[in-house]
């Protein structure tokens, strides 16, 4: 197949077996837009299907020579936001999909500015179309939306789903061509192509298939090779579910409370289909694959090989984190990365049927040499008393009769990083490394948050209240030298805190929002979206708009409340931050500097969200430690700590 290029570029299609040579012209075929041309400069988007049957391709507008608008016209009733439509041109000039059949000469153009994403089934008999737009403006981070098939045999189309989300890996095709497999209403279903019937597959499991907190399924890493079996997760376990809803329970995960995944490697997930947004996974059953293993108390982790013959065999694990599995065909054995916080990864081999694995290589030997810190799995409540875990690090060179302060680091959970090696480095694009504190003498928290609706602020202060309150069982740490320390909505979080305790002996907050109301009203020019969903949804969770939920938006921002801060706060912000505007710092800045309250705001010119200078990494890094000493450590000030300070 290739493309020939002239005045109107031509597809060309030769047949091995009957050694015929088909060309597709353009301008002598019924149904070719006029406005519209091959795109052969994407000629990754051919595809023969069918047996050659049928070639998909992409089509693109002739060239339009338009001018500059001299005014941006922002309409509130605008599918798309303005920004969001001059970036990506709406659904006016997207390609579009179009088939050929060579055999029949016959085209047909797939999607259009009215469907205008695509899905393609059934070996490429069914064309399953979209309209992302259909639902805007919406205010969700992936719009539900109708979704049409068209069997492109016969060229009858019909409704497959009403009001499905169009969020990758939420609705997908089989690599069998059998089944359309898509997650509605909080279960996994399948559609038959042919029979066209609808199955529930997870409906009568018994158990839950996404999180509560964000809607989300848990994952399908994929089908069974021949469409027999999907796999599909739980909370714990990894269910095989035929396409008619048999289901069989892999693992026996929610027993002990471990949690079982399948480790995608090389060979055992040896395809993985990304089409249009939508993707799909395959798994060879003859081969078998990997499962991996997290239990949820210990965090000790494990893998295991499954074969369809011989079920699930053990491989290796223990108090550490397993990763970058290979599974090496030749030899019969699995090459794979083990790590814990207080152990550098190192590479391992492990023959097939042997005790012992051996060490390949050690990234860090002389680590040995040096004092390291440890790490503690601990255990609390929220104030609905659900249960919660941290990672408590201890310092290097613990010693139990010495008192030592601790800086408390928030984001949402955290507890599935236990095991993790964290490299010293002080020079962190975030400005904070837990090994550089743990080796200076610092105990160092990592704090599980979930979230009520309409509470987030609230949550998040009686989750972290709960959590340090568990780590003072630890004598060692001293109750009056503590610190707190977030990034992004850990940033927020971090401000909303300190107006509701004075739990901290100081903060930094780096890149958060300190004002709903605003936050609610902005755009994300990186995403080209507002940012509604994130505050109506996960993470903000307000459970609706600011206009229903007044009260609460005002409740739960930190610059309403700032009266009420005793914590000295050090700030810091990207300049030119897309993702949060550097104006939610300066809000909460005059704020705090109108009150009189012990404030310092970092802004880095020319950087975003996360800091991508080397020096300005080390600028930060050095900043937030000196603060952090001087709070909690009887370090002196710093000259740039001073009133009126003038770099040099």
């Amino acid at each position: 197949m290739s493309v020939a290029e002239g005045r109107d570029s031509q597809i060309q299609f030769y047949s091995i077996g009957s050694r015929e040579l088909f060309t597709l012209e353009p301008e002598n075929i019924a149904g070719f837009p006029r406005s519209m041309q091959v795109n052969s400069k994407l000629l990754r988007s051919l595809r023969i299907a069918s047996e050659g049957k049928c070639i998909f391709f992409n089509l693109q507008m002739k060239d339009i020579q338009a001018s500059p608008p001299s005014v941006q016209v922002w309409n509130s009733a605008d599918a798309m936001l303005y920004p969001s439509r001059e970036m990506t041109g709406g659904n006016d000039h997207v390609d579009r999909v179009a088939v050929w059949f060579p055999y029949h000469g016959r085209f047909l153009q797939l999607t259009n500015k009215e469907q205008s994403q695509l899905l393609l089934a059934g070996n490429g008999r069914f064309a399953v179309t979209n309209n992302p737009l259909e639902s805007e403006p919406q205010f969700r981070q992936s719009a539900v939306r109708d979704f049409y098939i068209t069997d492109l045999e016969t060229n009858t189309k019909e409704l497959l789903l009403k009001a499905q989300s169009g969020a990758n890996g939420q609705i997908f095709a089989s690599p069998g061509g059998k089944y359309i497999a898509y997650f509605k209403d909080g279960d996994w279903w399948t559609y038959n192509l042919f029979t066209k019937k609808h199955i529930s597959l997870t409906g009568n499991l018994g158990v839950l298939c996404y999180d509560t907190a964000t809607g989300e399924p848990f994952g399908h890493p994929g089908w069974v090779e021949g469409d027999s079996n999907m796999l599909v997760y739980d909370q714990y376990d990894i269910w095989k579910i035929d396409p008619d809803g048999k289901a069989l329970r892999m693992t026996t995960g929610r027993e002990s409370g471990t949690v079982f995944r399948v480790v995608e490697t090389t060979v055992e997930q040896n395809v993985k289909v990304y089409q249009n947004g939508y993707t799909s996974g395959s798994f060879d059953r003859k081969a078998g694959w990997v499962l991996g293993s997290r239990h949820v108390a210990s965090g000790a982790s494990a893998f295991y090989e499954y074969k369809q013959d011989k079920g699930i065999r053990f491989l290796d694990g223990g108090a550490f984190r397993i990763g970058q599995l290979v599974n090496a065909n030749e030899v019969n054995g699995y090459s794979y990365t083990i790590e814990s916080y207080n152990c550098s990864p190192s590479l391992h081999y492990k023959r097939e049927g042997s005790r012992k694995s051996v060490t390949l290589f050690e990234s860090n030997p002389q680590q040995k040499h040096f004092q390291w810190g440890s790490e503690k799995l601990i255990s609390y409540e929220d104030p609905n008393g659900q249960h919660l875990q941290g990672i408590l690090y201890y310092p290097a060179g613990y010693e139990s009769t010495k008192k030592y302060p601790m800086v408390v680091s928030i984001y949402q959970k955290q507890s599935h990083h236990y095991h993790h090696y964290h490299n010293p480095f002080t020079a962190n694009n975030r400005g904070f490394s837990i090994t550089d504190y743990t080796s200076r003498g610092y105990f160092v928290l990592l704090a599980d948050i979930i979230y009520e609706k309409g509470k987030v602020g609230m949550s998040a202060v009686g989750c972290v209240s709960s959590a340090v309150k568990a780590a003072l069982k630890e004598k060692a740490i001293n109750s009056d030298r503590l610190g707190l320390i977030g990034h992004s909505f850990g940033g927020y979080e971090t401000n909303y805190i300190i107006t509701q305790t004075n739990l901290f002996a100081t903060a930094v907050s780096g890149a958060g929002i300190s004002d709903l109301v605003s936050s609610y009203l902005y755009y994300n020019p990186d995403s080209v979206m507002s940012n509604m969903w994130r505050l109506e949804s996960f993470p903000y969770n307000m459970g609706g708009s600011l206009h229903e939920f007044t009260k609460a938006y005002l409740e739960n921002s930190p610059v309403l409340n700032a009266k009420n801060i005793t914590t000295p706060l050090l700030s810091w912000a990207g300049e030119e931050d897309r993702q949060v505007s550097v104006f939610q710092g300066i809000e909460f800045y005059n704020a705090l500097r109108r009150l009189g309250k012990k404030h310092i705001m970092l802004v880095y010119p020319k950087e975003g969200h996360v800091l991508m200078n080397a020096a300005n990494r080390k600028d930060l890094s050095t900043k937030i430690r000196e603060w952090f000493d001087y709070y909690l450590n009887n370090a002196p000030a710093v000259d740039w700590m001073e009133p009126d300070f003038t770099p040099r």
